[in-house]
């Protein structure tokens, strides 16, 4: 599979990079997100919806599924390195937790900013993760879910009229 070519037609494959750390603050499942492009994207567009672990597949298996992958979700870190594999044209979605600080404490985690944001061939987009609202876990909130179903859908509506 050729890295960097163009977008494929419908259906558009869908990719989620489930619990892609072994740190539990970056283990995320992804399911409402995964239930609101099956059942809600589903509706309007023609999707392919695949649910991988990138560390559970070879590096030749992860090239082969994300260069034929229309939109990439997964947590920042080593899983959204595979990025750079995406065809021309494609979107990630790239989730980190807004309460993880680095070792000084009062920045934000952004090891891959510079890399993915420079992929030229792809639209990148950073999703905050929220971890607290005051001082107790609620965790993405219904605003946060309808912001993530309107970004899946634009994206899918760009695809479809190149």
């Amino acid at each position: 599979v050729a890295p960097h070519k163009a977008i494929s037609k419908a259906p558009y494959k869908v990719v989620f990079n489930v619990h892609s750390s072994s740190t539990s603050i970056r283990s995320v499942h992804f399911n409402d997100h995964i239930k609101i492009v099956k059942e809600r994207i589903g509706l309007k567009y023609d999707v392919d919806v695949q649910v991988v672990t990138m560390s559970h597949l070879s590096l030749v298996e992860q090239v082969d599924l994300v260069s034929g992958a229309t939109i990439l979700v997964t947590m920042c870190g080593g899983g959204a390195v595979t990025s750079m594999f995406l065809p021309k044209g494609a979107s990630l979605f790239v989730f980190f937790n807004e309460d993880e600080r680095s070792g000084t404490g009062n920045a934000m985690p952004r090891l891959d900013w510079d890399l993915l944001n420079n992929l030229s061939h792809i639209r990148t987009h950073w999703l905050p993760r929220p971890q607290r609202f005051g001082t107790k876990y609620e965790g993405p909130r219904a605003a946060d879910f309808e912001a993530f179903a309107r970004l899946v859908e634009h994206e899918l509506d760009v695809v479809s009229f190149t």
